[in-house]
């Protein structure tokens, strides 16, 4: 029996679906990754480096060290660090370098950033006062770190989930219109297509980031650790899925090529083990 040819229209919507599932999975890698970004525990120190590095640049040897002789005096008091409106203790920051002073209270500023927005961290960020040179400084910039809330995260995780529903929707209108074995090959071959590039992209961006050096600063090595570390997991996941997705293609191609030949061998068998029909009896005499 011959296969019956699909309509035109149903081989057209096959490839517009699969095209737009392309483009959802790849929409659902960036949310997923942005998700993960701005979870607590990476957005968090994230933002501790870059606020310490602002800090520590606008903080000089003369003033940190006016901070640590008011923390060694008084340790049960309260300082601060100045272009911050963080108070802490003194026996907190007592000993302390200028660069670790700068991290605990950025990641003091970090937290509330986390918890209650940008808007409530800019509030704890003093008017720079004139440099050395009587030069006015702009006030510190939160930057990108602006956006490592966690409303930004539950937006994000939302935003995923909407785009997951869509992915496998659109997948299965792909094994909808396909045949056959090709029900579970096509969907794998769009979820391989759309999976590699961001797999590539955080394959690069950990080698681009590379891992600290010795002589770098504190905040500037934990920052670089934590965005290796982050770009790393973000790349095994994305490898695994695309490893599943190429293995699914594989079977679904190497049952393509058998199933032909299951079908020979079993007519063959069928054909071997059916009696042979007997000649009719001619009249007896």
């Amino acid at each position: 029996m011959e296969a019956r040819t699909r309509p035109g229209w149903q081989i057209d919507l096959k490839w517009v679906a699969g095209i737009f599932a392309c483009v959802a999975i790849v929409a659902a890698g960036v949310l997923f990754s942005l998700a993960e970004i701005t979870e607590r525990g990476r957005a968090e120190p994230l933002s501790t480096a870059f606020v310490a590095f602002l800090v520590d640049g606008r903080v000089t040897d003369e003033e940190f060290g006016a901070v640590q002789a008011q923390a060694a005096a008084d340790p049960s008091g309260l300082v601060s660090l100045s272009p911050l409106d963080l108070d802490v203790r003194g026996s907190q920051i007592a000993g302390l370098d200028k660069e670790e002073t700068s991290l605990l209270l950025a990641g003091e500023l970090a937290a509330v950033l986390y918890e209650e927005g940008p808007e409530a961290a800019e509030a704890l960020i003093l008017e720079p006062v004139p440099n050395e040179d009587g030069e006015p400084q702009e006030a510190i910039d939160l930057g990108p770190t602006g956006s490592l809330t966690a409303a930004q995260h539950s937006t994000f995780r939302t935003l995923f989930f909407v785009s997951l529903a869509i992915v496998i929707a659109l997948l299965g209108l792909v094994a909808f219109l396909s045949r056959g074995l090709g029900r579970l090959g096509a969907p794998a071959v769009v979820l391989a297509l759309s999976t590699a590039p961001l797999a590539a992209f955080w394959a690069l961006a950990v080698s681009a980031v590379g891992t600290p050096g010795e002589d770098e600063a504190l905040y500037a090595v934990i920052a670089r650790q934590l965005i290796h570390d982050t770009a790393g997991d973000l790349r095994g996941f994305f490898v695994a899925v695309l490893s599943v997705a190429l293995a699914w293609v594989a079977i679904a191609f190497v049952g393509t090529l058998l199933t032909p030949l299951s079908r020979k061998l079993g007519r063959s068998l069928a054909n071997h083990f059916t009696p042979a029909p007997q000649p009719d009896a001619g009249p007896s005499a």
